[in-house]
């Protein structure tokens, strides 16, 4: 900025040099009154125009973002939240949405096995924040649990994915749905996997059978059915309800086996001696080994011999 000192008197007999000064300081005050400003000096800041080359580019770097990041932090209405949405966090969002509710700890089995813990509730709490996920808590002490989000959702449409569900609530036994789940880590770490299905997914598919198991996968072209137990039916109501039926099969569906996964290894070994010689189908296991590991690994007992078996 420049300052320039000029007379507002047109007959003061202002030297040439004045004369652009002169005239811009009176349009610039032809409203104030002539008397108020006679006779006086008057400052007036005028802009200076310098002009100069234009910075140089920084060569390799592009002038726009491809991926429209730059876009999405300029115009969302809370920058803070937007993210780029990567191939991993889509992988996310259709494991959320098939799982229907997903811990913390689940998602870092599948989806971060080799970073930190920390590392991964960081990109859930990016994508909470995004509205890709909702993040549900029930006290500070419990583990979060994530549903899918309304924008998680728009993003999985646009990819070609129909009826998605969204979770407003989470389910009434959310520990039985963490336990199926937790096999559907397992399963999707294990080499071979062809499908897993829960039990609510299966009437999207016409499922007409007898009985409904928790789970129904596919590894290394051999069919398996689930039964997660919380060890709250008693041991003859197994035996006389799901043992009977699973003995005479599904129409249309050979399955290789059942495995019964239990809450706790107590559990286990009074439903694999409660099942004894009846039937070489069932394979038993706790929730806890199949938390450590996938299905490829020896931590199946097949009774009587209690001996342990790998699904492959």
């Amino acid at each position: 900025m420049a300052s320039v000192i000029a007379c507002c008197r047109p007959d003061c007999g202002c030297a040439p040099d004045k004369i652009l000064a002169h005239r811009i300081q009176r349009l610039d005050f032809m409203h104030m009154r002539r008397v108020d400003l006679a006779c006086r000096p008057l400052a007036l800041q005028l802009r200076v125009h310098v002009p100069r080359p234009f910075a140089s580019r920084v060569p390799g770097v592009p002038l726009a973002s491809q991926d429209g990041a730059l876009f999405l932090l300029w115009f969302d209405a809370n920058p803070a939240a937007a993210m780029r949405v990567t191939d991993r966090c889509t992988a996310m969002m259709v494991f959320t949405s098939a799982a229907k509710c997903v811990s913390t700890s689940q998602y870092k089995r599948r989806f971060f096995p080799a970073s930190s813990s920390d590392a991964c509730r960081k990109v859930l709490r990016r994508m909470a924040n995004g509205r890709y996920l909702v993040r549900r808590q029930e006290h500070r002490m419990a583990e979060a649990l994530f549903t899918l989000g309304g924008n998680g959702k728009r993003v999985l449409e646009e990819r070609g994915m129909e009826n998605i569900a969204v979770v407003r609530q989470l389910p009434k036994q959310i520990e039985h749905v963490l336990g199926i789940n937790d096999l559907r880590v397992a399963a999707e770490l294990t080499d071979g996997l062809n499908y897993f299905y829960a039990a609510w997914e299966l009437p999207g598919f016409g499922w007409r059978q007898e009985v409904i198991p928790d789970a129904v996968f596919s590894l290394e072209k051999k069919t398996w059915a689930v039964e997660f137990d919380r060890g709250q039916e008693g041991l003859q109501f197994f035996l006389r309800t799901k043992v009977p039926a699973y003995e005479r099969g599904f129409a249309g569906l050979a399955l290789a086996g059942v495995l019964v996964v239990a809450e706790h290894r107590p559990r286990m070994e009074s439903l694999a001696r409660a099942v004894g010689t009846r039937s070489r189908r069932f394979l038993f296991t706790s929730v806890d080994a199949v938390r450590r590991s996938n299905l490829s690994a020896r931590v199946f007992w097949r009774p009587p011999e209690e001996e342990r078996v790998t699904l492959l």
